[in-house]
């Protein structure tokens, strides 16, 4: 009897599944992951693969998974906290599991082949690499690459900025020459020297502000860090009293997208490693703006730096 009920049950269970699966409508899932910056990657290829008559939505349970050990090294989704209004459909846990299990691609099958548009079909689960989203859709090659295409997508709106994000906003604005600068070590602190990720040296950052300041000698600096203390106790005591400017040291990691918001109204950037600084370029609207970068510095979107040191 035990096992009779055990086998209606799972015979059941199957069925239901099997019913659930017949029933839903055909769409694609995308799982989303990492910072700000690739989300917005993810976004333009997403729109993409609409563009092409698919309806997609997007797995966000990466950032629920993403192991924090002492929050400092967080991501959080925040594309929609500072883009609110981009079109976003997020998948139901249940879809995305049932996506994951019956329709996964992984695009490392497809070696250096490009899947064409044409071949793509839903059901689908697009895996969380930006190689498998190529390999399903040529024209996001071009997509993520294409600077006019941040720029009309994401606009900002300073409505997604709370008092003292405002405050500053008002600060950064109000000043001649207002240069940002992107430190980033964090989770890139450690990283092997002859490592892509490696942080700049400390000399790059004192060069690049000295070359700023003979630019333009009314330079005001606003530093962006996920290390303050290494900004106030490395980099500052190299210009003793003769630097203006100052930690931007409002925003922890649940509201990092407002800092990024802040470094895209500077005049000009100085970039570290990592995509902050090259994005907050792009939406830079200086039409004679000055981006400075490390002469190894990872590059994603093809953008030149005016000034590399």
């Amino acid at each position: 009897m035990i096992f009779l009920l055990f086998t209606m049950t799972l015979t059941y269970n199957r069925q239901k599944k099997k019913n659930y699966l017949t029933k839903i409508e055909p769409f694609i899932i995308m799982k989303m992951m990492s910072g700000l910056c690739d989300q917005m990657k993810y976004y333009l290829i997403g729109e993409e693969i609409k563009n092409l008559g698919f309806k997609l939505k997007y797995d966000l349970s990466w950032y629920d998974e993403y192991p924090v050990k002492d929050g400092t090294n967080a991501r959080n989704f925040q594309l929609i906290d500072l883009f609110p209004q981009l079109e976003f459909e997020i998948a139901s846990k249940e879809e995305a599991a049932l996506y994951r299990k019956k329709f996964f691609f992984n695009g490392e099958n497809l070696s250096n082949q490009w899947h064409i548009s044409e071949k793509i079909k839903s059901p689908l689960y697009i895996n969380a690499t930006f190689g498998d989203a190529w390999a399903l859709c040529y024209e996001a090659q071009s997509a993520i690459k294409d600077q006019e295409k941040y720029k009309n997508c994401f606009q900002l709106d300073e409505s997604v900025l709370n008092q003292k994000n405002l405050e500053m906003l008002k600060k950064i604005r109000s000043k001649e020459c207002a240069v940002g600068v992107h430190v980033r070590r964090g989770d890139m602190s450690e990283s092997d020297e002859n490592s892509y990720f490696k942080v700049p040296e400390l000399n790059y950052f004192v060069n690049s502000i000295n070359i700023m300041k003979k630019k333009f000698p009314n330079s005001y600096f606003f530093f962006f860090s996920d290390d303050p203390n290494y900004v106030e106790e490395i980099i500052f005591p190299k210009f003793e009293t003769n630097l203006n400017g100052e930690i931007v040291n409002i925003n922890d990691t649940k509201n990092c997208f407002m800092d990024f918001f802040l470094l895209c109204e500077c005049k000009h950037q100085i970039r570290s490693q990592g995509t902050m600084g090259e994005f907050s370029y792009i939406l830079n609207k200086n039409p004679n703006k000055i981006l400075i970068a490390p002469k190894n510095c990872r590059i994603d979107l093809h953008i030149k730096p005016d000034i590399t040191t």
